[in-house]
């Protein structure tokens, strides 16, 4: 979009229809959470379908031959949730990555900040440690419905998502699970490190790429909206879904 380029979403839970949408406004790529990419590549109908125009994205089977990939673990994946509105930590390479960037989601998206925190000491994990993501950027939502703030974020604005990451030497992400299912066999403290991706330019990549630079300090536009608060009388409320 920043190019300039249409942007086509569908809410639809029906994959005849979606992949109707696809066919009917030929997009040059296409990208979707992994569950709904492969309902649509088991629709009967998908094998008839004339997908021709994708040249990009993670619609795997139906991508030319010169550009699918041969092992979908070693693309980038993306992470987004509803607390950060959208995407969130991805990554602009869409090409074949090395086996040891096997299972990446990339780098924090222009506006995000991430740590990785050891959730028992609160210190943060150095590079190849597990820990839990925190999130912060102007992006955030603003809290939880019938909430307070201070419940979802902490006093400097981090948000704490539970799931547990890793980060390489290079900045990039790796999810290893749910913070409710991690079991340390032993107890273990993580030094010190922040997980921002570097500041410079990769080799090969566009421009653009050096926007992936998280803000800092009075550059970071974050904004403490009021808390959240339930309405003195719900039923005079109509809760919007």
């Amino acid at each position: 979009m920043l190019a300039g380029a249409p942007h086509v979403c569908s809410n639809s839970t029906d994959a005849a229809e979606v992949l109707d949408l696809l066919e009917r406004t030929r997009p040059t790529q296409a990208n979707g959470f992994a569950a709904s990419v492969a309902h649509l590549a088991k629709d009967p109908s998908f094998p008839d379908r004339d997908l021709r125009s994708l040249r990009r994205g993670n619609l795997w089977p139906n991508l030319p031959d010169d550009i699918r990939p041969a092992d979908p673990e070693l693309r980038h994946n993306m992470l987004g949730t509803t607390e950060t509105g959208s995407v969130c930590v991805l990554s602009e390479d869409q090409s074949d990555q090395p086996e040891h960037r096997r299972g990446s989601f990339g780098r924090p998206a222009p506006g995000f900040e991430t740590r990785i925190v050891d959730p028992d000491t609160g210190t943060d994990c150095g590079p190849g440690e597990t820990g839990e993501l925190w999130l912060c950027g102007p992006f955030m939502m603003e809290g939880y419905y019938g909430r307070e703030r201070g419940d979802t974020f902490d006093a400097d604005d981090w948000y704490h998502s539970g799931d547990l990451f890793t980060v390489d030497d290079d900045g990039f992400h790796y999810f290893k699970g749910r913070h409710s299912e991690m079991i340390k066999p032993r107890a273990r403290t993580c030094r010190r490190a922040r997980s921002r991706p570097p500041s410079s330019t990769r080799p090969g990549s566009p421009p653009t790429s050096s926007a992936s630079t998280t803000p800092t300090g009075a550059d970071r536009g974050r904004r403490r909206p009021r808390p959240v608060r339930p309405p003195a009388d719900p039923s005079t409320t109509t809760r919007g879904r």
